[in-house]
C-alpha cells in the first residue's frame, strides 16, 4: 500500500447484474478516482486456499477516469474484462454490499457462503465492513426485533393464518404483511377491510417460501416515509446538507418503494427523526453494522439503520441535492470512518495501559501479551503486562464494540508507533494512517511522554 492509498474490495451480488444507480458503483468509481485500487468480487467468486486463506476472482478496472457511472460500469462488464485472482490478506478493506434477497430463489448457498468466506477474511489484516459475524444476524427483518419498541410498529413473525388474523383483530383490522426475508416492495400488501375476504389467499402467497412478518399499519405511512444515512451511527451531513429524502407513492399503490414507482424528494429530518437516529445508533455500532439500507418496514413509523449507503445511488439522494452526496460517504469511508483523526483514542488506549501501578499478589504476576484492534479507527495496540487482574481488564474493554483480539499488530503496512511504560506494564500503540498524517500522530504521543517511530 502506498501512501494515503488503500485496496478496497466491494463484495456484491454479481458484477454482471450491476446496475449504473446502485450506489456500490457510485462508491467504486469515487475511490478509483481518488487513486485508490478497487476490486469488485462477486458473491460466487471467492476462493479459500490452502495456503493464501481467502482468495477471489475479482474485477478491476484497467483505467481510473470515468465520465460517470455508467461509464465506469460499462468497463467492469465489458465481455475483454478478465478476472484477476487476489488475496484478499493483501487488501486493506472489504465492504459486503450484496444484497441477500435477490439470491432467495436462483440462489440460496450464496448470501450464507459470503458471510462466511469474510468471517474467515476478518481473521487476517483485512478490514470487513460491514461486520460478518454479526451481519448473520440481520439478513431479514426479524432484526429490527432487537430495537426499542419506540422506533418501530407492533409486529408479528408468523407462518400460521390464525396467527395473522388474530395480529389483525388486535390492531382494527388494518395491518401489513410481507416476506420476513425480501426487499424492494416485493409480495407486500396492505391488509383492511376491501381485501379481508382475500386474506387466506394473500397469506398463502407470502408464506410459500418462508416466514412472513405483519405489521401495524401507521396512518402517517399516507404521506410516505423518511430515509437518512447515517454514518458510524450518525446521520451524515455535507455542508448544511443532510443525507435524507423522503419517499412517497405516487399512485393508489400504497408502497414507496422507488423500485415499485416510488417517488422521492430531498427533506431534511425533524427533531424526532434525528432522535431516533441517536436511539437506534449504538446498537449498529456494536453490532458492527455501519452503513446498512433502511428497510422502510415502519410504512410511516420511521426506523433509522446505520448507513442507508444503498440509497445513495438507486434512489438518488445525490442526484436531488446540491451536494454530491456519494463523494462525501466516500470520502468518510476511505478515511477512516468518521473522516476524522483518531489520535483522541491512540492516547487514551495509551495512558490506560501505564496508568495503573499496583500490582497483586505473586499469583496475580507474570507477563501477559495480547493485542487488540479496532478496525473502525485502523489502530492497533499490544499490550505487555505484568498483572493478569489488568490483562483481564483491558481484554474486557477490547471486547467492546468493533474492537477484536488478533495474533499481533505487525502488519507490513506504513504505520506510526507509540511506545509507553509504566510499572504494569508495556503498550505499543500502531496507527496505520489511514486517514490519520504521521506528524499529527507523533505530536500526540510525545504529548502523553511516548515514543515515536515510524515504519516505512
Amino acid at each position: 500500500m502506498t501512501a494515503d492509498k488503500i485496496k478496497l474490495a466491494f463484495v456484491v451480488n454479481d458484477v454482471a447484474t450491476e446496475q449504473d444507480n446502485y450506489s456500490t458503483i457510485r462508491l467504486a468509481r469515487r475511490a478509483v478516482a481518488r487513486g485508490h485500487q478497487v476490486a469488485l468480487i462477486g458473491l460466487g467468486d471467492f476462493i479459500y486456499d490452502w495456503e493464501e486463506g481467502i482468495c477471489a476472482m475479482a474485477t478491476l478496472s484497467k483505467i481510473s477516469e470515468f465520465e460517470d457511472d455508467t461509464d465506469y460500469l460499462a468497463h467492469l462488464q465489458n465481455t475483454g474484462m478478465d478476472r484477476t485472482r487476489i488475496a484478499l490478506s493483501d487488501w486493506d478493506i472489504l465492504m459486503l454490499r450484496s444484497d441477500p434477497a435477490e439470491e432467495l430463489v436462483a440462489r440460496s448457498w450464496a448470501p450464507s457462503s459470503s458471510l462466511l468466506f469474510a468471517q474467515l477474511a476478518s481473521l487476517q489484516r483485512t478490514i470487513v465492513l460491514n461486520d460478518p459475524r454479526h451481519l448473520t444476524d440481520a439478513v431479514n427483518k426479524t432484526y429490527f426485533q432487537g430495537f426499542p419498541a419506540s422506533v418501530r410498529p407492533e409486529t408479528m413473525i408468523t407462518r400460521e393464518p390464525k396467527e395473522v388474523r388474530r395480529f389483525l383483530d388486535a390492531h382494527g383490522g388494518k395491518g401489513v404483511i410481507k416476506p420476513l426475508q425480501g426487499s424492494g416492495g416485493q409480495g407486500v400488501f396492505l391488509l383492511d377491510k376491501k381485501n379481508r375476504q382475500n386474506l387466506n389467499q394473500i397469506t398463502e402467497a407470502v408464506i410459500r417460501d418462508g416466514y412472513a412478518i405483519v405489521q401495524e399499519y401507521l396512518p402517517a405511512a399516507a404521506d410516505g416515509d423518511l430515509r437518512i444515512i447515517t454514518l458510524n451511527g450518525r446521520p451524515l451531513k455535507v455542508d448544511d446538507t443532510y443525507a435524507s429524502l423522503r419517499r412517497f407513492s405516487q399512485t393508489e399503490d400504497h408502497r414507496s418503494n422507488i423500485s415499485a414507482g416510488g417517488g422521492y424528494e430531498m427533506m431534511a429530518p425533524d427533531e424526532n427523526a434525528l432522535a431516533i437516529a441517536e436511539i437506534v445508533g449504538p446498537k449498529l455500532i456494536d453490532d458492527g453494522i455501519e452503513e446498512k439500507s433502511n428497510s422502510g418496514d415502519g410504512f410511516g413509523k420511521f426506523v433509522a439503520l446505520a448507513g442507508g449507503a444503498a440509497v445513495i445511488g438507486s434512489s438518488g439522494i445525490s442526484d436531488s441535492s446540491k451536494v454530491d452526496i456519494g463523494t462525501a460517504f466516500a470520502s468518510d469511508v476511505m478515511a477512516g470512518g468518521d473522516g476524522k483523526n483518531m489520535n483522541a483514542m491512540s492516547r487514551q488506549v495509551a495512558q490506560g495501559g501505564g496508568a495503573a501501578s499496583q500490582v497483586g499478589s505473586d499469583d496475580d504476576k507474570g507477563v501477559f501479551q495480547f493485542s487488540c484492534y479496532d478496525p473502525g479507527n485502523f489502530i492497533c495496540v499490544d499490550y505487555t503486562l505484568f498483572s493478569r487482574a489488568k490483562s483481564e481488564q483491558f481484554k474486557a474493554q477490547c471486547a467492546q464494540g468493533r474492537n477484536k483480539q488478533v495474533a499481533s499488530c505487525d502488519s507490513s503496512t506504513r504505520q506510526a508507533i507509540c511506545s509507553h511504560q509504566s510499572p504494569t506494564g508495556d503498550t505499543e500503540t500502531h496507527d496505520y494512517l489511514y486517514g490519520s498524517e504521521p506528524e499529527q500522530v507523533k505530536q500526540a504521543c510525545l504529548s502523553t511522554g511516548g515514543k515515536f517511530r515510524m515504519v516505512e
